[in-house]
């Protein structure tokens, strides 16, 4: 082992990069303006067919009602606005027909394995609308042939379109037209999600792509999301390190620490008075988990990629989110939907 590589002089590490200004995020939204996690509640509760009266500030920090989204595994996307979609609900029946129509014309019988009986299904998915820039949440569902006896067949695909307290909007000065939801996520076989991006794709004239994390907005997860673990001891914080190639007998590394430790680190680290979060606060957050791991093991984890994270809150990773609270699933996606757009516009001026 050398002794010129120590971790206390990590320049190399790709979760700390050097830069000109720090990057400052407030918990919730990227402001001057402060907003804490006890100010998110929802500002509508309508759905396609009816309406119905606001939860009360104090039932709304308990958690909103999201039915089928907690304690899932979803792949996540992240979309570009869509063109002359609308949520009038006459308009949401006639993209589920299209949509069967579209499954009934597949020829891979034996990929699906359901005989192509599919029935295709738009609804606003209530309670996901946060900001008003934030259009209503949408849930497509795709079920298949009902059993015998049975009025409903079972659920092949879900998918929810939404966005979470957007700061940006590429769509301002052309609302009539286009309308921006920054993320999807899908539950589904490959195959199902590829066909479902395709035709939205087609319908709407988007681009739809898998929305991957880098190591540095996995950190600032962990970060964050350590902070908010009060009374929730069950999940530990999970880090799951790639190990390079050219490193022979073992391919990652998972480092488990009591989510407990980590807050009382990331209090060490964060003053609990400020709302505000910095790249400074996450780098040396990280850099103190990676230390402790060397000192125990000699293993430089910042030489490798950080590629999944779970905490208390939510699963991240490989594409994929699993969030376990109601109470905190809006937290959880609105960082979500801040990535999707930051990638959006990344694209957008290349």
């Amino acid at each position: 082992m050398e002794q010129s590589e120590t971790p206390v002089t990590r320049s190399s590490s790709p979760l700390i990069q050097p830069c000109s200004s720090i990057r400052r995020v407030f918990p919730f939204k990227r402001t001057p303006h402060r907003r804490r996690i006890d100010d998110v509640q929802p500002t509508s509760n309508i759905d396609s067919t009816e309406s119905q009266e606001p939860k009360h500030p104090e039932s709304a920090s308990e958690g909103v009602s999201l039915p089928g989204l907690i304690n899932k595994t979803w792949c996540v996307f992240y979309l570009s606005p869509l063109y002359g979609f609308s949520l009038d609900p006459q308009a949401l029946k006639q993209y589920g027909r299209s949509l069967t129509t579209y499954f009934a014309q597949d020829r891979n019988k034996e990929i699906t394995g359901d005989g192509n009986k599919k029935s295709c299904t738009f609804s606003v998915y209530k309670n996901i609308k946060v900001g008003d820039a934030d259009p209503e949440a949408v849930q497509i569902l795709v079920t298949g042939k009902p059993p015998n006896g049975k009025k409903v067949g079972p659920v092949l695909l879900t998918a929810i379109l939404c966005g979470v307290d957007i700061e940006v909007d590429p769509c301002v000065g052309f609302k009539e037209h286009f309308v921006y939801y920054p993320i999807m996520i899908i539950k589904a076989r490959i195959i199902l999600s590829s066909q479902l991006c395709s035709w939205l794709e087609s319908h709407f004239d988007c681009r739809i792509a898998p929305l991957r994390p880098t190591s540095m907005d996995l950190a600032w997860m962990v970060g964050m999301w350590s902070g908010n673990v009060t009374g929730r001891k069950s999940k530990p914080v999970e880090l799951l390190y790639t190990v390079p190639e050219y490193c022979s007998g073992m391919t990652k590394i998972t480092y488990t620490i009591d989510a407990d430790d980590c807050k009382v680190l990331w209090d060490s680290i964060h003053t609990a008075e400020s709302a505000e979060f910095t790249e400074e606060e996450v780098g040396t957050f990280m850099k103190s988990l990676e230390e402790h791991f060397y000192e125990c093991f000699k293993v430089k984890l910042w030489k490798m990629q950080l590629t999944r994270i779970g905490t208390p809150l939510a699963y991240v990773g490989d594409g994929r989110l699993k969030i376990f609270s109601a109470k905190e699933a809006l937290q959880v996606l609105r960082f979500m939907s801040i990535l999707a757009v930051e990638q959006f516009q990344t694209l957008s001026n290349i």
